[in-house]
């Protein structure tokens, strides 16, 4: 991911704190978390799979498409989730990204880190 992201770039959960969310500043931040929701979110999961539902479609210097990820794992319900994402480009690497979640699935996502850990 490193050779995509300028030295100052800034990604951005919105309206999602901590632990799966956050602002994130500098490509030793971004990529520090990174790892940290792979090992402690993703690769929990035996799968994840993800989808586009809509775009992606440029907009001046940003990229922006809506999709989705399911997640699964043996003796648990699917987690799956819509989301947002832009991506800013600048001089050919990305300055700013940002995940946007609707209320509802901040709040599905959240329900289940409670309830399965």
């Amino acid at each position: 991911m490193k050779p995509f992201f300028a030295a100052d770039a800034v990604y951005e959960i919105v309206g999602m704190g901590p632990p799966l969310g956050g602002r994130f500043e500098g490509l030793d931040a971004i990529l520090a978390y990174f790892r940290r929701i792979l090992d402690g979110f993703d690769r929990r999961f035996a799968t994840r799979t993800i989808g586009l539902i809509e775009g992606p479609q440029e907009r001046g210097d940003t990229v922006w498409l809506r999709g989705w990820a399911a997640y699964t794992a043996p003796g648990l319900p699917e987690l799956r989730f819509e989301l947002e994402e832009t991506a800013t480009f600048a001089g050919g690497h990305i300055v700013r990204l940002e995940d946007r979640y609707a209320p509802a699935e901040i709040e599905r996502i959240d329900a289940y880190v409670r309830e399965h850990g």
